[in-house]
Order: structure tokens, then sequence, then C-alpha cells
């Protein structure tokens, strides 16, 4: 798979932080595009150290991935289970097996790959952490977390 582009270094380095302070969850979302309803990623901590990653679905995206987006995410393992009750592309992944730096990795490749968001989009992650704070000068976020 290609790399993901220089720019997005910031962005990683802040799942990064975010998956290291282990938040009970968060959403990182991007705002630009041809999208009204814009795309996202987010993680939820579940226990036994296991930590449920999920990009957004057509159910909550405008307009829908393209079918090339669709295929990206399940080629970088992203699964799709409507029918159990889970609405966006998911992966459970075990943090004692797998680094923080691959998870967010793995986050940003869907943005990237999946839902292509460059740099010309503006960021919002929620909730605000102190790490969101200081990382926020290196990139546009959209909320207001300097305030």
């Amino acid at each position: 798979m290609k790399e993901l582009p220089d720019y997005y270094g910031p962005i990683v380095d802040l799942l990064k932080s975010y998956i290291d302070q282990r938040p009970n969850h968060f959403t990182f979302q991007a705002e630009g595009g041809h999208y009204q309803v814009a795309p996202y990623v987010q993680a939820l901590q579940e226990h036994d150290n296991m930590l449920l990653i999920e990009a957004v679905s057509n159910q909550f995206l405008e307009p829908d991935i393209s079918p090339e987006g669709h295929s990206a995410l399940i080629f970088m393992g992203w699964r799709f289970y409507p029918e159990s009750y889970l609405p966006n592309y998911s992966q459970f992944i075990d943090q004692s097996k797998v680094s923080s730096e691959e998870i967010a990795l793995k986050m940003a490749r869907a943005l990237y790959f999946g839902y292509g968001v460059d740099d010309s989009y503006l960021f919002e992650i929620a909730p605000t952490l102190e790490v969101a704070r200081s990382l926020a000068p290196t990139f546009e976020l959209v909320s207001n977390l300097n305030r």
C-alpha cells in the first residue's frame, strides 16, 4: 500500500496521542471536499484491553463513499456488518498486540485512502484533551481547541 502524504504526520501524531491517553472514546472528523456530511473515524475503549475503531459508513456520510473507497477500506482490514448492529466499518484491536502508532495509521489511512481526505480539509476532534490543544497549531482544527 502507498504511504500517507507528509501532511498526515500531525494527524497520525494526534490520533496516536489520543490512543495513548485512552479516553473512553473519541471522534476525529474531517470537513471539506465534496462531503455535505463529513467523514470521520472514532475509537471506543472496550474491556480486556480491546479498542473498537470505526470509520463512517454510508448511513452517516453524504454523499456515499465511492466503490473504490469501499474497496480500499475492505482491503485495509475494515469490516462492515450492518446486520450485526455495527453501522460503520469497524475493527476490534487488542492494544496489547498492536502499537498505538499502528492503530493511528489505520485510522489515518481510512480517511486518506477510503474517503480522499487531503490537506484542504479542516479537522475536529472530540472530546478535547490537552494533547489536542498542544498539537492544534500544527494543523487546522475546525473547533475552538485553543480557547
